[in-house]
């Protein structure tokens, strides 16, 4: 039993020594380009985004991303708004919120995100009506930060439905499952059991 602890501690205090970081023998100086610290965004001073997300152009009618240079979350909100690009139009992409929507402020309180905009989205049938908000939703969790949506209009916040058909007014992206167009390439299906 002695000799079993003996090679476990020895184990042990190996593997700590190979992931340590280990400090230098004399005083260096640290080169110029190694001096800066890194910088953090607070959750109340959040960045922009790069993504929007639009209605692709098939017929499942999913959501993608589309690049976008915006530099503050308002600006990003603000693209969504417009709509796709003439480039975008030209490939068959889509927007559901009315074009006449407009932004009214945008608000960050650590992970939460509130977006005021104007009546013009309330005026959509159920189905549009969820697939804009999830256009909302999953573009202002591009934004650094940000991982639950409030949106209200002119200045009321709001439930709104989900995909399930619920009505909620803190919303998160898989409050929206299936809406987006994934990445990930199919799963192949499962090798059939041996029988005997």
């Amino acid at each position: 039993m002695r000799g079993y602890l003996g090679c476990l501690l020895a184990t042990i205090a190996l593997s700590a020594t190979g992931c340590a970081i280990s400090a230098d023998e004399v005083p260096r100086d640290v080169p110029e380009d190694e001096r800066a610290l890194p910088v953090v965004i607070e959750g109340s001073e959040a960045a922009g985004g790069e993504r929007i997300y639009l209605v692709g152009p098939r017929e499942d009618r999913l959501l993608r991303s589309v690049p976008r240079d915006a530099a503050t979350r308002e600006e990003l909100i603000r693209t969504l708004l417009r709509g796709p690009n003439d480039e975008e139009i030209a490939a068959q992409y889509s927007t559901v919120i009315p074009p006449s929507t407009e932004l009214r402020g945008v608000r960050t309180q650590g992970q939460l995100l509130t977006i005021d905009l104007s009546p013009d989205l309330i005026v959509l049938e159920t189905p549009s009506l969820i697939e804009a908000v999830a256009q909302i939703v999953y573009t202002a969790s591009e934004i650094d930060g940000v991982r639950i949506v409030r949106i209200a209009i002119n200045g009321e916040t709001q439930a709104w439905t989900t995909a399930d058909g619920s009505s909620k007014v803190d919303l998160r992206t898989f409050d929206f499952p299936g809406f987006v167009q994934s990445a990930q390439p199919p799963y192949p299906a499962a090798p059939a059991s041996p029988t005997g």
